[in-house]
């Protein structure tokens, strides 16, 4: 049976539509290989970082020392994916911008976590007689302070997923199963996550709107009615307002009108957020068991003709998920009885399929 990934299965449970035009099909749009994604761009730039931390040497202390060149390295593999078209998507910061906030905010190497692996190709034999596998590739293992043995996926994501969303998802307990399957030591995994989109934080107060106007040299005149001499009637004359005196509303007309943002900015833990996920041996097994009987079901579908997987293809047809696929136009138009010819021809391509590994590496003794 041929082996069935984690984004496989997950594609297949989220929508069988979705499954069905980009692994029975092998279908991708052909903006995607012309471009990078946020998250591929990302991904790719972070390989780059850490294969260079990595190859400084096995200890804490040569990697620390080469986080500055690792840097550099990144930079020109940024500038490597501009050069070939890169382009963010609308509506997110842009792949300079996550980059340095990445830089600033590092979350492994300058706490001295010992790097160990990067983009590591997995594959596990669970069941010899049907020859059935799963193969993973694991964005980044690394040693934690403590000497535990973590499995880190990176994430990019308009939002991040908090304690409860994360506990039900997946990925991290499969891959803790297939690791420790191979007979590596796994003591627990993590989501390093960036939030693509912007973030303006919080809103100055008034202390803050005070101090901004006074720093670009803003002093703040009215007119009033002024008697010098309690005898004399009052005149007019225009005398400097202390900027405290003034309203909250009126700071903030002001402050627009001086080009200063009300906001502070995203604060670190609005950027960037590490999520560790400590499964117990109970979720583990259940996950992956989930993850064997969807593969059974999958490679049971992949032995039908197409047309018979076409037609048990059901669509979910959720708002949340159909937004975001890649083949939401041609799902409308078949499901409207549209020609689709033309548009499989221009918008479509054969999707290569990455190379499988026959057997993964045995495990070394600072593993096991």
């Amino acid at each position: 049976m041929p082996s069935i990934s984690h984004s496989r299965a997950d594609s297949y449970l989220l929508c069988r539509r979705k499954d069905y035009y980009g692994y029975t099909l092998s279908l991708r749009p052909v903006s995607e290989s012309q471009g990078t994604s946020l998250g591929g761009a990302f991904h790719q730039c972070l390989q780059v970082f850490y294969d260079f931390i990595k190859a400084a040497g096995g200890t804490r202390r040569k990697q620390k020392a080469a986080f500055k060149d690792a840097v550099k390295a990144m930079h020109k593999k940024y500038l490597e994916l501009v050069k070939a078209g890169f382009e963010s998507p609308d509506n997110r910061v842009d792949l300079k911008e996550l980059l340095r906030r990445f830089v600033n905010l590092e979350p492994f190497v300058k706490e001295g976590w010992l790097i160990k692996e990067v983009e590591k190709e997995f594959l596990l034999e669970y069941d010899p007689e049907t020859e059935s596998r799963f193969r993973f590739v694991i964005d980044l293992i690394a040693e934690d302070p403590k000497g535990e043995i973590v499995i880190i996926d990176h994430k990019t994501a308009y939002d991040f997923f908090d304690v409860e969303m994360a506990g039900l998802q997946g990925q991290v307990p499969k891959y803790i199963g297939a690791m420790r399957g191979l007979g590596y030591k796994v003591h627990y995994g993590l989501y390093n996550q960036f939030r693509t989109r912007p973030i303006r934080g919080e809103k100055m107060n008034k202390g803050q709107m005070v101090d901004a106007l006074t720093k670009v040299g803003y002093v703040h005149y009215e007119t009033q009615l002024v008697a010098p001499i309690p005898e004399e009637d009052p005149h007019e004359e225009i005398v400097e307002i202390p900027l405290s005196k003034l309203l909250v509303k009126d700071l903030e007309v002001l402050c627009k009108e001086q080009d200063i943002d009300l906001y502070l900015g995203p604060t670190e833990d609005q950027m960037s957020y590490q999520l560790p996920i400590r499964a117990t041996a109970a979720r583990v097994i259940r996950t992956f068991e989930e993850q064997v009987a969807v593969a059974e079901e999958l490679a049971a579908r992949d032995l039908l003709p197409v047309e018979e997987v076409e037609r048990t293809a059901y669509r979910t047809a959720n708002k949340m998920v159909c937004k975001t696929c890649d083949f939401r136009e041609l799902c409308e138009a078949q499901l409207a009885g549209r020609p689709t010819k033309l548009m499989l021809q221009t918008q479509f391509e054969k999707r290569e399929r990455r190379p499988e590994i026959e057997v993964s590496e045995e495990v070394s003794d600072e593993y096991s």
